[in-house]
Order: C-alpha cells, then sequence, then structure tokens
C-alpha cells in the first residue's frame, strides 16, 4: 500500500514595524512603501577600496521618504535627532558616518537610495545611519540617508523587521488498511483536538501549476500527492509536481524559508506520533534539498504528531479524514 500525504503552506503573521522616525513639523511624506520576505544590505562600514561591508537582513523591507521644505540646512541636527531616537528605543548605532568618512561618491551609489523626486542626495553634503538591535524572530535593522536640495531637507528610511517562516505542514491523507501506529490517518492544521471540517485549510487544493498564486491570494495551500513506502516515513522515488513547484519558488529568492510540520492522528504515544510526523517532514525536507537543489538554510522540519488534528480523533471518522483533493 501505498502512503498519500498532503503538505498544507500557510503564510505566517508579519511583524509591525518597530521604529517611526520622528521627524520636525512640516515633514511631508513622500513614500512608504513596504515589500514582505526580501531583503535589505545594510551598510556597516565605509566604502573603501571598492568594497562596501554590509550585513544581510531578512523581512518585511519598508521603505519611507520625506522632503522638508525651508530646512536645507538643517541635515546635521536631523541627523543627530535621529540617532538619539534611535538609541532611546533600543538600537545599536553600528555606523554614523558624512559625507566622505562614508565612502562618497562610491558609497552612495553602492547602497540603495530612491530616485528622485523620493530622494535627493547632494554628493558633497550627506549623512547615513546605520542601526540594528536583536529580537526573539531575528535582527531589526534601519538605515537613514539625509541629505538636500537648495531648498529643502531630504530623508530616507530602510527598515526590516524579520518575520516567521513560511509554515508548511505535512499531513497523512492515506487510507487506514490496519491498526499499525505506523500507518497513521489524516490531521492537518487546526486548533488542537478541534473539528475544523470545511474549512480552507481542509480543501484548498489547487494544481502546482497554480500553486503560487493561490497562496498570494488566501495565504495557504494543500499539496496532494505525495507517496511514502510502505510502513516507513520515507517518501517514495518520483516525480512530485507540487514540490517542484514549491523548490521554484523558494529558489527565485533566497530570503524564503519554510518549516515542514509533520502531523498523524491520535493513535499509539505522544512521543512515538510525534517521532514519526518528524520523520515525515525530515523526509520531505531532504527530497527538496537531494532532487530540488533547494539550500537547506531555507527549510525546517518539524513534527507536532496529533495535536493538530483536521477533524476530533474522537471516532473513527474523524481520524482517517482526508484533504480534499
Amino acid at each position: 500500500m501505498k502512503h498519500l500525504a498532503a503538505l498544507l503552506l500557510a503564510i505566517t503573521p508579519i511583524a509591525g514595524l518597530a521604529f517611526e522616525p520622528d521627524l520636525p513639523t512640516g515633514a511631508r511624506q513622500l513614500v512608504d512603501e513596504e515589500k514582505s520576505r526580501t531583503y535589505y544590505e545594510l551598510p556597516l562600514g565605509p566604502f573603501r577600496d571598492g568594497n562596501l561591508p554590509t550585513e544581510r537582513a531578512r523581512g518585511l523591507l519598508r521603505q519611507q521618504s520625506w522632503r522638508l521644505d525651508g530646512q536645507a540646512e538643517a541635515v546635521t541636527e536631523i541627523g543627530e535627532v535621529l540617532a538619539a531616537q534611535l538609541v532611546q528605543d533600543g538600537y545599536e548605532l553600528v555606523f554614523h558616518c558624512l559625507t566622505e568618512d562614508c565612502g562618497g561618491f562610491d558609497f552612495r551609489f553602492a547602497t540603495h537610495v530612491m530616485p528622485p523626486p523620493d530622494m535627493f542626495v547632494d554628493l558633497s553634503h550627506f549623512r547615513f545611519i546605520s542601526a540594528r538591535r536583536d529580537t526573539q524572530q531575528g535582527p531589526e535593522v534601519v538605515g537613514i540617508m539625509l541629505s538636500h536640495t537648495t531648498s529643502a531637507a531630504m530623508v530616507q528610511a530602510i527598515s526590516v523587521t524579520p518575520m516567521a517562516p513560511v509554515q508548511l505542514s505535512l499531513t497523512d491523507a492515506q487510507t487506514r488498511e490496519d491498526n499499525e501506529n505506523a500507518e497513521l490517518d489524516a490531521a492537518s492544521v487546526g486548533g488542537s483536538g478541534e473539528d475544523v471540517t470545511g474549512s480552507t485549510a481542509a480543501n484548498a487544493s489547487p494544481p502546482a501549476d497554480e500553486l503560487v498564486s493561490f497562496l498570494a491570494d488566501n495565504g495557504h495551500v494543500v499539496l496532494t500527492g505525495l507517496n511514502f513506502q510502505t510502513g516507513s516515513s520515507n517518501l517514495s522515488d518520483g516525480t512530485y509536481a507540487s514540490l517542484e513547484t514549491l523548490a521554484v519558488w523558494l529558489l527565485e529568492d533566497p530570503s524564503r524559508r519554510v518549516a515542514l510540520v509533520g502531523h498523524t492522528d491520535s493513535e499509539g504515544a505522544l512521543e512515538k506520533n510525534l517521532e514519526l510526523s518528524k520523520a515525515r517532514a525530515a523526509s520531505v525536507m531532504d527530497h527538496l534539498v537531494q532532487s530540488q537543489n533547494v539550500p537547506p538554510d531555507q527549510l525546517e522540519a518539524h513534527g507536532i504528531g496529533y495535536l493538530a488534528p483536521i477533524a476530533s480523533n474522537a471516532q473513527t471518522a474523524g481520524r482517517e479524514k482526508k484533504p480534499a483533493g
């Protein structure tokens, strides 16, 4: 007997941005844009010998800019106020420089600056501030560029807040033919022990070629058609369209990360179910790494046994419930 399995993929909530620049009265915001699951190269020092040292921060990127009319001469004062605010908010000032100390022309063009009119940099006078602080989810970073036109001060702030990885829940959707603990029934993501029959998580199963667009629209998707070897947690050899699509999505952007989470039903001891669910997740992870060349640091494998079933496991019908598709 072949063991069929499904994956539920859900984008986890993003953290709120922590740093909000406190600018003088009259500052007019020009840009406020966000992009999730991307990265920013935070400058760590001056441009020297053809190189700009940076730290890559991944997560929710927000870029903002402001124009302060009539305050072209206030760039230094504004920079000092923002640096003090960062320290007060718990950030460490990693790098703070003025024009030539930054690396001049080379620095300005080696780091990201929005084009005019959203941001303008006078190559003879600009300031830059890099700051970071550590959180349990990862580093939060801020890069601030300050300069001026002939009549206005200009401020650009780029911030990155860490995001939790996308979660992929691996669920066994086999038909029970005996009561061996190694052969477990369908269990998917839901409240622990709660009946979530008919939920979107249980029923969303688009074709592989629609996986990414479905994910973007709905925040979750079930991937069906995975086969495990009889009586084993090992994924059978073969071609899996859903995993190929997932691999392409991961390889397009190295900042993307997923967590593979295995599930079982409530038959048998919790410890054994935890081991089996994690082993199945690890098997799918190994397939993505070995067969699809996905970097291991973009993947995690976990198991939660029967702690999050698709339906109540009190009755046989619930234990044997499968995701649709």
